[in-house]
């Protein structure tokens, strides 16, 4: 085929997957085990507290239980206490004040050594010991899934700021979008946890995080085959990058796009392979489409705006909500998948 014949093609290929009127091959679908999903609904708030405590007591004895004790002075209520507090508030989506509340009733079953009033659970929120927790939990929620997960995507959603937008319908309102803040994540396909994210303030451009999350990933997960992403990553540099730790990029292209390299030699294969065999090619990318439907379980379980008016506590309760989703969805996977998740113990 002749190089104009070629993009010619290409460009109406685009057109026709832009438009929809690509015909695909169906895919067949996974039967659902109900049983084991039912029982998964049935112990979701034992697993999610049960996790809750393994996992932050486990970091206690990775990193040392008085972390964060100082010199001289009354001694601070620990940083994994303040951690737990986190997690319980974002799983009830309750106040301040509420979740004081709640960590009386669950002190036993977290474990919890001192009780804190809202004002501490407030200020957990910018403690810099509490964020290095949370950190470290993102890559232990890992753990189960490491050497299982080969074909990662991503994708940015708005969180709203105020219970008064909806992210679907304000899209493309400029001076709306601003009351958003966005969540840009990875996640695995297979098992669906979050490998690596972000909260910016206000709807930013997603393309300059994406590297960054990726790296992340690879940090944790040495074997990528596949990165999917929506058109906001059609970036010369994230191309390169996907390729040069062995993944291939799934990244839909532009209708301008062209075939030549233009300095990008991973563009090129990439738009060949669209090029040669469609089919499997955009079955690779719409695995992209799992990260679409994390956002909208997460915008159904979460239905509350980050509600923290500092600006770096909003953002990091955006990242805490990420976290809960993973340990949520391990308490799941328990049930649902072949996966030893060691740290649960439900009998207690």
């Amino acid at each position: 085929m002749g190089e104009h014949k070629a993009q010619h093609k290409l460009a109406q290929l685009i057109k026709d997957v832009k438009d929809r009127k690509f015909k695909y091959i169906p895919k067949s679908k996974k039967p659902i085990d109900w049983s084991a999903y039912n029982t998964a609904q049935y112990y979701e708030m034992n697993d999610f507290l049960n996790l809750t405590r393994e996992l932050i007591d486990e970091l206690k004895l990775d990193i040392g239980r008085n972390v964060d004790r100082g010199n001289v002075g009354r001694p601070p209520i620990s940083c994994f206490d303040r951690a737990k507090a986190i997690l319980v508030q974002q799983y009830f989506q309750v106040s301040n004040r509420e979740t004081a509340g709640l960590l009386l009733v669950f002190k036993e079953k977290l474990n919890i050594k001192e009780l804190m009033n809202y004002k501490t659970v407030e200020r957990s929120y910018e403690n810099p010991y509490v964020m290095l927790i949370f950190r470290l939990l993102l890559e232990k929620t890992n753990q189960p899934v490491t050497g299982r997960e080969t074909r990662f995507a991503g994708d940015g959603t708005g969180i709203p700021t105020t219970i008064k937008h909806n992210y679907a319908n304000d899209r493309g309102d400029e001076k709306k979008m601003r009351l958003y803040d966005k969540m840009i994540c990875v996640i695995g396909t297979e098992y669906k946890l979050i490998s690596s994210v972000t909260v910016t303030d206000g709807p930013d451009n997603e393309a300059p995080f994406i590297v960054p999350l990726l790296k992340k990933t690879h940090e944790m997960h040495k074997q990528i085959d596949i990165f999917a992403y929506d058109g906001a990553a059609y970036s010369y540099d994230i191309m390169n990058y996907t390729e040069s730790i062995g993944a291939k990029p799934r990244i839909l292209p532009p209708l301008d796009a062209v075939l030549r390299s233009t300095g990008c030699m991973a563009k090129k294969r990439m738009l060949s392979g669209f090029l040669t065999d469609t089919q499997k090619w955009l079955e690779e990318y719409h695995i992209r489409s799992l990260t679409e439907s994390r956002n909208s379980v997460d915008k159904r379980i979460d239905t509350r705006p980050l509600l923290k008016k500092i600006e770096c506590r909003r953002q990091f309760e955006g990242y805490a909500r990420a976290i809960k989703y993973n340990v949520r969805l391990l308490g799941y996977l328990s049930h649902l998948s072949d996966l030893d998740i060691r740290w649960l113990k439900r009998g207690s």
